[in-house]
């Protein structure tokens, strides 16, 4: 769901694995300040702010509000799924016994086994599906609704784009960074043409927005 920011008319729109969590956990913060609540209720913040699919009825509920997000490519975000959900916290263990073995999966796949095997992954996984779902998913298909949309290089600008709405400064931490580092490079021509692919839709309508990946 889209998170209000107190003392403003800005409206932010999580996008998972384009630091959403960071941002949620700054955002929540001084709300909670705002409203002289303790802050450390915040832990769990997908839990107090989760992250939810567009909803067509947006445009109206919030339309005197300005939204910003931030978006990732999608090919990078797909990699930062594998190295932190996959590799770093191990979340296909999650899975019942038996369930990766009848659908012909590894509990442990390398890179390209999971980009390759990524629709079966999703499907029986919802933390998966939640982390590589496409940017409209999240976003909807008309960034010109947005008021600004950030990019991960871009991100240290946020604070002061928060501070000119009205909000005072907020600090935006680095969570979620655990995993090796992998690249775009590190994937086969054929298979990073495969992914891009796939997210098509998101390259379209948010390419002239996005980073070019390295």
């Amino acid at each position: 769901m889209p998170i209000p920011v107190a003392a403003t008319r800005l409206l932010y729109f999580p996008v998972p694995k384009a630091a959403c969590t960071s941002i949620k956990r700054a955002i929540l913060i001084h709300n909670a300040q705002a409203a002289g609540a303790p802050s450390a209720a915040q832990a769990r913040v997908h839990e107090v702010a989760p992250t939810t699919r567009f909803h067509p009825l947006y445009p109206v509920r919030h339309l005197h509000k300005r939204w910003f997000c931030v978006i990732r490519d999608p090919v990078q975000r797909v990699l930062s799924a594998y190295a932190n959900r996959v590799v770093f916290h191990g979340e296909l263990a999650d899975l019942p016994q038996g369930t990766l073995d009848t659908a012909g999966l590894p509990r442990a796949p390398d890179l390209e086994t999971f980009i390759r095997r990524l629709p079966d992954y999703a499907r029986l996984h919802a933390g998966i599906d939640h982390h590589t779902r496409a940017l409209t998913h999240f976003l909807g298909d008309r960034p010109r609704r947005y008021h600004r949309i950030f990019t991960l290089p871009d991100l240290e600008t946020l604070p002061a784009y928060l501070k000119g709405h009205g909000a005072p400064d907020l600090t935006l931490g680095h969570e979620q960074t655990g995993g090796p580092r992998i690249g775009p490079d590190d994937l086969p021509p054929a298979l990073l043409a495969d992914l891009r692919r796939h997210y098509a839709e998101d390259y379209r309508i948010w390419g002239p927005w996005l980073t070019p990946s390295p």
